[in-house]
């Protein structure tokens, strides 16, 4: 969502940001078709979700 004129971020600006999450793909993430199966992708956004909300002083005892 954008302002109302604004303009959304140029891609060479969003490929610029830090990582928020960096990790390796286990073998046994692999589904049958060579690809993360969608459980644990769901689980690495999940963490970075997490990451975000607390480097942004969102807390536990707020989301819950």
């Amino acid at each position: 969502m954008t302002r109302a004129g604004a303009l959304p971020p140029a891609h060479g600006d969003v490929v610029d940001l830090p990582p928020v999450l960096e990790g390796t793909v286990s073998p046994s993430f692999i589904d049958a078709n060579g690809h993360m199966n969608i459980r644990h992708y769901l689980d690495a956004g999940a963490g970075g979700a997490e990451v975000v909300c607390r480097r942004g002083g969102i807390e536990q005892d707020y989301r819950t």
